[in-house]
């Protein structure tokens, strides 16, 4: 091996374990302000918030513990990331992703909310248990 790729290995190396090891607490810098989010824990790979809320639609909405690990191979398979919030008995899991021209899209959808909160949001008759 040459010199040259050896310090070019070397650097990316370096840069991988750097980035590897971002602390989750900088996502909270470039949320936007609809979400707030407290109590990062992790990288920004794989990690927590203890608390985040959404504002939707003028209504704030608690999403509570939220996990999420980046998957980087996900670019090249499709699902990059995967969320996971608990708040009481609410719950929602999701995979998102890119598509080929850049599309963003959901996956893997599991949403357990309560129902008065959906009928704020929606102009429609919703009933159920």
């Amino acid at each position: 091996m040459s010199l040259k790729r050896s310090i070019g290995f070397a650097v990316f190396v370096a840069v991988a374990l750097l980035v590897s090891r971002v602390p989750a607490s900088v996502i909270g810098s470039i949320l936007p302000q609809t979400l707030t989010a407290s109590g990062f824990t992790g990288t920004v790979w794989r990690g927590e918030a203890a608390h985040v809320q959404a504002e939707v639609q003028g209504q704030p909405f608690a999403l509570g513990r939220v996990a999420w690990t980046v998957h980087p191979l996900g670019l090249l398979t499709g699902d990059v990331v995967t969320i996971k919030s608990r708040w009481g008995s609410q719950r929602i899991d999701l995979a998102a992703g890119i598509g080929l021209g850049g599309s963003f899209y959901l996956n893997d959808i599991a949403v357990n909310v309560g129902l008065d909160w959906v009928r704020k949001l929606l102009p429609l008759y919703i009933g159920g248990q």
